[in-house]
């Protein structure tokens, strides 16, 4: 058999692409297949089935400029996009985490966490942070929006001003009960619980009991910032900061 239809290996330039296609294709599953084909199997192009499309067309168009400011956040820490690449594509497990910050950038509307992914991405990648733990600031900061980084910011702010509290009253003071989030974030009240859920799921806050059980509570009655809640906190405010 001839070996005439055996193709090369990809290079790492062609990897690196392929891996980011791949991203804003994922990212856009669904608003491609509409904008792409226009009409349903069958019928007319209905006046709102061409809104959605409209619309799913937008969508998948900024979700790759977020996604290229995040390249661009990275490709500025690191030197250059050409740089970039070559790091990016140095080994399997730099590739993947290109490709799962890169995503998670396209999803957000955030600005400060696009940035923010970005500069993560690129510590990761250029050494300045293990990959592994690039992979988990990024995936703490890829389930963060708005509501999530309110409620972590009150939290640090409380440990900080109770920073010298007595060791006998320090776990109240460094932390916050329920009543305490929804009087400072009173808007919160209907979506608290899931925000607490996610906080903790990715261990940015702890439940603290104070010595009670969690039966005797119902449930986790307060919460105080982790160091890696701390950490994702000060990646945004770095990457909210103006350039100089």
């Amino acid at each position: 058999m001839s070996d005439c239809s055996k193709q090369p290996p990809p290079t790492s330039s062609q990897r690196f692409r392929d891996a980011i296609a791949d991203v804003v294709a994922s990212a856009g599953t669904g608003l491609v297949d509409l904008a792409a084909t226009g009409t349903p199997s069958a019928g007319a192009l209905t006046p709102a089935l061409a809104l959605g499309i409209r619309i799913s067309s937008d969508a998948l168009t900024r979700r790759r400029d977020r996604g290229a400011r995040a390249l661009d956040a990275a490709a500025e820490q690191v030197g250059s996009l050409q740089r970039l690449e070559k790091l990016a594509t140095a080994d399997d497990a730099r590739l993947e985490l290109t490709a799962r910050t890169l995503e998670a950038a396209m999803r957000t509307t955030l600005e400060a966490k696009v940035r923010a992914l970005g500069r993560v991405l690129a510590a990761g990648l250029d050494g300045q942070a293990t990959v592994d733990q690039a992979q988990i600031l990024s995936t703490a900061l890829a389930d963060l929006e708005a509501s999530h980084v309110q409620v972590l910011d009150e939290l640090r702010r409380r440990a900080d001003a109770n920073a010298e509290a007595e060791p006998a009253k320090g776990t109240e003071l460094l932390s916050m009960s329920r009543d305490d989030v929804l009087e400072r974030l009173p808007g919160h009240r209907d979506v608290l619980d899931s925000v607490m859920q996610v906080l903790e799921g990715q261990y940015l806050v702890v439940p603290v009991s104070l010595g009670m059980s969690f039966g005797s509570w119902g449930g986790p009655g307060r919460w105080a910032v982790t160091d890696l809640g701390r950490a994702c906190l000060n990646r945004l405010a770095e990457a909210a900061e103006p350039a100089e």
